[in-house]
């Protein structure tokens, strides 16, 4: 899974994305606004824009001593786990922002270097909650409901079977036993939940593959019409020109004749 930046002093917590699930993750924590830099390794645009990417993070965004009124992430384009995810977000002039405001989905997303900084200013002023706002908790879909519902189960089952450990009873023994089936089932509840939302992205690849072919079926389609009219029209053009050809010739040898 991905894991916290730095969070030290006033250092800024950049969320690191390393897979799909962990977008889902990120994104539906809570309703505060999540924005994401894609970058990648090779990119040297991407290593000046994320000096004043930082800087804005540790301005506005969650440290180890505050809060911030927006949360920011990095998710890496080079990194094979995530390229067949930035393609299909259409991330692929980088570096790339992606926003998402909690249950509303994604709100905005464009290419931005170091020279349109202010086009993520303005961005993060049109969308972030104002200052003070009180933060809800993450969005409300049935989907995410569920994923985070499982999450903080597994958590706390977790924490009883450590506790129940530590009693070394034989409920104690029970307990532990009963609570690592219910993490196997959690962990098989939330792999389903993965391999539904893997399942769902090839869906919506396919989506895309079928139109496109579609439409390229249909230029195929139009240009051979087009190719089929312009050789008919060219035919009946080449036909009139003969006919006044001959019409001519056999004016000029009726005058001759005469």
């Amino acid at each position: 899974g991905g894991g916290k930046g730095d969070g030290n002093g006033g250092n800024p917590k950049v969320f690191s994305i390393r897979q799909p699930q962990d977008l889902l993750d990120f994104v539906i924590q809570d309703e505060r606004l999540s924005v994401i830099k894609v970058y990648a390794s090779w990119c040297k645009t991407c290593a000046v824009f994320d000096v004043r990417y930082r800087k804005l993070a540790s301005q506005l965004g969650d440290t180890a001593e505050k809060k911030g009124r927006v949360r920011f992430a990095e998710m890496q384009y080079d990194d094979p786990n995530n390229e067949e995810m930035c393609k299909l977000l259409n991330a692929t002039k980088l570096p790339y922002i992606l926003m998402y405001k909690g249950s509303k989905g994604k709100v905005t997303d464009f290419q931005c270097g170091p020279a349109k900084f202010q086009r993520l200013l303005d961005a993060v002023e049109e969308y972030a909650d104002p200052e003070g706002a009180p933060v809800a908790s993450g969005a409300d879909g049935p989907g995410w409901k569920v994923v985070r519902e499982q999450n903080q189960r597994l958590r706390q089952a977790q924490q009883a079977a450590q506790y129940a450990d530590g009693t070394g009873s034989s409920s104690g023994g029970d307990e532990l036993k009963r609570k690592e089936e219910e993490i196997a089932r959690l962990y098989s509840e939330l792999s389903n939940l993965r391999a539904d939302f893997d399942r769902r992205v090839l869906l919506l690849k396919k989506e895309h593959t079928e139109e496109t072919s579609e439409l390229n079926e249909r230029i195929r389609s139009q240009t051979e019409a087009f190719d089929n009219e312009r050789r008919a029209l060219a035919k009946q053009i080449e036909e009139l020109s003969r006919e006044m050809v001959d019409r001519e010739r056999s004016l000029q040898s009726k005058e001759n004749a005469s």
